[in-house]
């Protein structure tokens, strides 16, 4: 049945009733509230939600929200970038004092073991990209013997200025101990 005809006459309506009853049938067909007679396949109200505008009121509203939550993901982004390589540069010193530890026990003498950790420190630091502004290796000799340990501590002031825009202070001054055994059947010499 067409929107516009006047349809069936119920309980004892007038043809004037029936009239407007259907125009304004129509109308609610117009505007999307009711189905229109010839049938859509979807139910009025799914596309209405569906060719549904934003109102005018919201207009530019996600420019705002963008406006608003970049800078907090900026920060965040430069506050990983520098756990990021705090984390890197502490990996670095721990394997700079490994190898600086392992050096010394292959040494025979406290002096060489004292020169041995301080170029493989140095070799291994700078073989990363690490430069220190700052570096101390201290190498503890105290049982340098036979079946004892040698132990070295690396002290590293790394440079972080380039992150100053996150509230990272210019410089991170990392420690590593790392120690090492030195063989039981070897003769080691007391001097340097």
């Amino acid at each position: 049945m067409p929107p516009d005809s006047p349809g069936p006459s119920f309980f004892g309506q007038s043809e004037e009733v029936s009239v407007i009853l259907a125009e304004h049938r129509a109308a609610a067909c117009r505007r999307g509230i009711l189905a229109a007679p010839t049938g859509h396949p979807w139910p009025a109200r799914i596309r209405r939600f569906l060719t549904t505008r934003r109102p005018v009121g919201d207009r530019g509203s996600a420019i705002i929200e963008l406006v608003i939550v970049m800078p907090i993901v900026i920060v965040l982004l430069f506050t990983m970038v520098a756990l990021g390589r705090y984390s890197q540069n502490k990996i670095l010193v721990e394997q700079a004092s490994a190898a600086a530890a392992r050096a010394a026990s292959l040494t025979s003498s406290p002096g060489q073991a004292q020169r041995a950790a301080q170029g493989a420190a140095d070799a291994t630091l700078s073989g990363a990209g690490l430069a220190c502004a700052a570096m101390t290796v201290s190498v503890d000799t105290s049982v340098f013997r036979p079946g004892g340990q040698v132990a070295v501590t690396v002290t590293c002031t790394a440079d972080l200025s380039s992150l100053a825009l996150t509230g990272v202070p210019g410089s991170a001054t990392l420690h590593s101990t790392s120690a090492a055994p030195l063989e039981a059947f070897r003769a080691f010499g007391a001097g340097s």
